[in-house]
């Protein structure tokens, strides 16, 4: 009777164990209801590469179209148009993504400029306006805070300093009324 006790005990901690190990490989539901995924379990490079970038940028889900980007010694830099409906918390939720591709997986990124430009509804010759622009950079003490920042925190909390935020007089213009 122990034997057989022994050996259920042991099969009962075995599928735990399993249990276990597939929960963290396959990553757990944070509590905005989104996947929080660990990095080795998907496969991530840790590198960004020329190569990898587009694939990397084509599954990110972004509510905007990216506009140009650009890989150059260690700096990432992105233009996102910003859409004429486009809301201030998709924006930066899209800004937060970014940031999060740029710093949160690969070790190879040492800074980050993304800027956010809506087109001009006047003209498609028209230069972009600006809207808002970041720079951030690997060692800024802020970023281990990426993984669990969410959109609405981006914008308000002192984040403008953090993230070098600025928010040019057309933000002002079109959100802050």
């Amino acid at each position: 009777m122990r034997l057989k006790n022994a050996l259920l005990l042991g099969a009962a901690l075995a599928a735990s164990g399993m249990l276990a190990l597939t929960a963290i490989q396959e990553g757990w539901k944070g509590k905005d209801g989104g996947r929080v995924q660990t990095a080795l379990a998907q496969g991530h490079p840790a590198r960004i590469t020329p190569d990898n970038l587009v694939d990397r940028l084509a599954v990110l889900p972004l509510s905007q179209r990216l506009q140009r980007v650009q890989w150059q010694q260690a700096v990432l830099a992105i233009d996102l148009e910003a859409a004429a409906d486009a809301t201030q918390l998709q924006l930066a939720s899209d800004l937060l993504r970014l940031l999060q591709l740029g710093f949160v997986y690969p070790d190879n990124v040492d800074r980050m400029l993304v800027r956010v430009l809506a087109a001009s509804p006047s003209a498609a010759d028209e230069a972009p306006v600006l809207l808002l622009a970041a720079d951030v950079r690997k060692g800024d003490e802020t970023l281990h805070f990426l993984p669990v920042l969410q959109a609405r925190d981006v914008l308000g909390g002192g984040w403008d300093e953090r993230l070098r935020l600025t928010r040019t007089a057309a933000w002002r213009m079109r959100f802050d009324r």
